[in-house]
């Protein structure tokens, strides 16, 4: 097995401090500590209150309705993914910053070992839950005939549950890569069992597999499903004046979710290339100083500020989302507002059907 003797590193571009080269290390501290620590747990805070919120309110339909069940979920996972990354990320500056030795020794070691193996299927399992939402949104609105039967609550719980088990599974290896033991100074030491480093897994899932189950794969389908309800919806809005308040909610939480996948595109699309980059350049040219080191910081800013700003599209976009937040936080009297998923089952009439003229609404049942 081989041992792995850069475990103790906290970061890469620890220099010796002396003349330029403490001012340059010094400028590297200050911007690590403003994109790792300060942006990083601002974005962290106020992602998990969002998606608490976020929870909160479509929680209260997700019994009935499967874009507000599979909303809800998304609003969990993103939480979870941002409270790993904030931790993971913000550890390793102030550790550097205060020279914490039991840091180097353990933390970073298990950190190494499992922290990022957890951040890894977080965020895999959040790209995911976003192209299954996105995916009921496509069926609700351009596949009406099929919803009773594919958007059935039973059939949506399964699909989710499959789904979980599936990145689970592919990234279970991540979780077993290396082994920890103590060495002769009573310090952890990581080594790497010897499958982890052949080529055929790192280039077949590490690389191939990554690739194509976390980037393209989603991408694909994500794309073809939003062009797909962005035709639909401009065509909706032609006859935005004849839909009743309901439809309209319904109509905005469609438009929500596509902003929201526009938004996931361009987070994750720097992802990739930092992967590619780290990949073609050496560990020791991505250090203080290099393209790489001040770019690395601002992909995983923007990874989490996906998981973190679906709140803020959801109050931009819904104003049934605004209504039911206000309600739910200032205790006003509910009123007929009409949940924007309080109903799955015949609500699509003022949005996928062409040449439809009159909805009439009976409580939370609409029909065209």
């Amino acid at each position: 097995m081989e041992a792995v003797s850069d475990v103790t590193e906290v970061l890469s571009y620890t220099i010796d401090p002396s003349g330029d080269e403490r001012s340059n290390e010094m400028g590297c501290t200050i911007y690590l500590i403003t994109f790792d620590v300060v942006l990083n747990l601002a974005t962290t805070v106020f992602g998990v209150v969002g998606n608490s919120l976020t929870y909160w309110v479509f929680s209260k339909d997700r019994q009935k309705s499967s874009t507000a069940f599979l909303l809800s979920v998304l609003a969990i996972v993103d939480s979870v993914l941002l409270l790993v990354y904030g931790c993971l990320r913000a550890a390793y500056p102030i550790a550097s910053l205060i020279r914490s030795v039991y840091f180097s020794k353990y933390v970073a070691v298990v950190f190494r070992a499992y922290g990022w193996a957890l951040a890894g299927l977080t965020n895999t399992t959040a790209t995911w839950c976003v192209v299954l939402v996105t995916v009921d949104r496509y069926v609700a609105i351009c596949l009406p005939q099929k919803k009773t039967r594919w958007l059935a609550p039973a059939n949506i719980r399964k699909t989710t549950a499959i789904l979980l088990l599936a990145c689970l599974g592919y990234s279970v290896t991540r979780f077993c890569r290396y082994s920890i033991q103590y060495d002769s100074a009573g310090s952890l030491r990581l080594v790497q069992l010897p499958w982890s480093t052949s080529p055929v897994y790192r280039y077949i899932h590490h690389v191939a597999l990554f690739y194509l189950l976390v980037y393209v794969v989603p991408g694909v389908i994500l794309i073809f499903c939003t062009f797909r309800l962005i035709r639909r919806l401009k065509a909706a809005a032609s006859r935005r004046q004849e839909m009743t308040r309901s439809s309209r909610e319904y109509h905005d939480v469609s438009v929500s979710l596509v902003a929201v996948v526009v938004v996931f595109l361009l987070c994750q699309g720097p992802n990739p290339v930092r992967r590619i980059w780290a990949e073609v350049v050496p560990a020791n040219q991505r250090g203080c100083g290099s393209a790489y080191f001040y770019y690395s910081p601002i992909c995983h800013e923007t990874l989490m500020l996906n998981s973190a700003i679906n709140f803020v599209i959801f109050i931009l976009c819904s104003k049934g989302f605004r209504v039911r937040l206000a309600q739910m936080l200032f205790r006003c009297r509910p009123g007929r507002v009409g949940a924007d998923t309080s109903s799955d089952t015949g609500d699509t009439s003022a949005v996928a059907a062409s040449g439809s003229r009159t909805v009439t609404t009976t409580a939370k049942t609409f029909t065209a």
